[in-house]
């Protein structure tokens, strides 16, 4: 394992801890969420950094979890989601997060998707 790769696996696991309410428990629905960032990476995936180029999440914890802190200022919180409302609600579903992401866009009076 490079510096680089050890940096973010550090970083990521750190993330997870500081963010974590409920895991997610769930391997298959968190591969899928994992295939689906990495699978946008010209858009939205920072696949050195492992992060995503909108929330600035690291996406290796933050598919691990169901319910998470919004932000290390703001402890409130809120149901795991992609900011774009793109993950699946459950495996092999069509049906996407789209509804959780707008549902927290609303509450921060910021635009829908």
């Amino acid at each position: 394992m490079g510096v680089l790769e050890l940096k973010n696996k550090l970083l990521s696991e750190a993330a997870y801890y500081v963010f974590k309410v409920e895991d997610l428990n769930n391997p298959e629905l968190e591969k899928e969420r994992l295939n689906t960032c990495e699978s946008n990476s010209k858009y939205c995936f920072d696949n050195i950094e492992r992060r995503c180029k909108i929330c600035t999440c690291y996406v290796d914890a933050k598919v691990r979890l169901k319910t998470n802190r919004k932000s290390i200022t703001d402890s409130t919180v809120v149901v795991t989601h992609c900011p774009l409302g793109k993950w699946k609600i459950e495996v092999g579903s069509d049906e996407t997060d789209k509804e959780i992401a707008n549902h927290y866009y609303n509450l921060d009076n910021k635009k829908t998707i």
